[in-house]
């Protein structure tokens, strides 16, 4: 959230790759544990969690590196997103934007 308004396209990378990760985990939980086929599947589903970590880890970078072009200073302020999440019943989107920040705003 910004207090201007500044250009930024919908990232949603979760959502993107939601439905790839769901098939990928599901594979994985009809696999025979210790098999050859297991640890190939567990190899596939550490990927798609590796690709969106990377796409939201590119996107903030871009996104900072934008904001720290454009403005002198910045201002930034420590939000619960869990607590707002709970109180306000916002849905699956503030969960997921809480997991982009987790640790790195």
């Amino acid at each position: 959230m910004f207090s201007e308004k500044i250009e930024t396209e919908e990232a949603g990378f979760f959502r993107k790759n939601e439905k790839r990760l769901a098939r990928e985990q599901r594979k994985l939980s009809r696999c025979i544990r210790g098999s050859r086929n297991y640890e190939l599947q567990k190899k596939k589903v550490a990927r798609c969690h590796e690709k969106i970590r990377n796409q939201r880890r590119d996107h903030l970078h871009k996104l900072s590196w934008k904001i720290a072009d454009s403005y002198d200073a910045v201002a930034v302020e420590d939000i619960d997103m869990k607590a707002m999440g709970q109180c306000l019943h916002f849905g699956k989107a503030y969960r997921i934007m809480d997991m982009d920040c987790s640790g790195k705003c």
